[in-house]
């Protein structure tokens, strides 16, 4: 989950400065949008901005046509549900003629096209296409709370069975610590862990061997239906993760992540609540592997920024 406290850029990507640099100096300030950000220092020109650990493989992610058919059906269910995103929808068609998409690109924060996608938005949530994915966010601090030993203030009925299987499930855990900031470097990426976690001895992992110690290794808990079946993103994530360092933003220190971590495994803790009757199953991730992808979906960052510069365009060109 995010971690507010952390200074952040106005785009949201973590501020981190070199080794051995001062820490990052500036100031907070809030936007005209309301956004509160972190304004760092003009004389800073060696802090970067790394980009969210949790996107380091949004480009192979895969099911993201699905996703996409999934929202626009719940708008269109949401427009008859909802009589108020109907009757804006209405008004802006005959505004502009039928066409408030395109016709709609009249400039400025209240154009035609940015009322009509809000409009969308406003119905596809209705439908309760925003349902599953809050039902996730609480899902996470539930199991936080309970990963740390702590009860819970409140813990709505629909999700209380979920929370109780969770709890069973992860008993053989150790949860050494949760949503701590891990930097990596190499891959300019930057986020917070949702587990580091001791798991039991005597765990055999892909490569055959057979662990005789309690392994350490950092995992990450997913409550959509997907992760499991396209991985790709969560293994770039937990590479990230799991091949990165503890970054103190205030002290600008970084340190292992756990002396025994292991640089070679990582666990997906997947719990589809969209699921009839979800249940949670581990998965061993590949580091290596997945540290592979996260370069592959840097390469492709950049050849995304290229293709969208004035370098990138094609050259037009006559012959007579």
């Amino acid at each position: 989950m995010t971690d507010y406290s952390v200074k952040r850029s106005y785009r949201g990507e973590i501020l981190v400065a070199p080794p051995g640099a001062d820490p990052v100096e500036g100031e907070w300030i809030t936007s005209k949008d309301q956004k509160r950000y972190f304004r760092v220092d003009p004389k800073r020109k060696d802090v970067e901005k790394y980009g969210r650990t949790s996107s380091a493989g949004k480009h192979l992610s895969g099911s993201g046509d699905g996703l996409a058919m999934h929202r626009a059906s719940m708008a269109a269910i949401g427009v008859l549900m909802s009589p108020e995103a109907s009757s804006e929808i209405t008004t802006l068609i005959n505004e502009y003629d039928g066409d408030p998409y395109y016709a709609g690109r009249d400039g400025g924060t209240q154009s035609g096209k940015s009322r009509l996608l809000a409009a969308v938005n406003k119905a596809a949530d209705v439908a309760g296409a925003s349902s599953k994915s809050a039902l996730g966010t609480e899902m996470h601090k539930l199991g936080e709370l309970v990963n740390k030993g702590k009860k819970p203030t409140l813990v709505r009925e629909v999700l209380r069975p979920h929370l109780e299987n969770y709890q069973r499930r992860v008993a053989p855990i150790t949860f050494l610590a949760q949503e701590i900031l891990i930097i990596n470097d190499e891959l300019k990426k930057a986020g917070s862990t949702d587990y580091l976690m001791e798991l039991p001895a005597g765990l055999t992992t892909p490569d055959g061997v057979t662990h005789e110690e309690p392994l350490v290794v950092v995992g990450d808990l997913k409550t959509g239906q997907w992760a499991a079946r396209y991985p790709a993103g969560v293994y770039a994530q937990l590479a990230g993760y799991g091949t990165g360092l503890r970054y103190d933003q205030e002290t600008n220190t970084r340190s292992p992540l756990h002396e025994r971590i292991n640089n070679q495994w990582a666990v997906l803790v997947h719990y589809p609540l969209a699921d009839s009757n979800p249940q949670v199953n581990f998965y061993w991730v590949d580091l290596q592997v997945g540290l592979k992808a996260a370069q592959l979906n840097n390469q492709l960052d950049r050849m995304i920024a290229y293709f969208g510069s004035e370098a990138g365009r094609p050259v037009q060109f006559e012959m007579e």
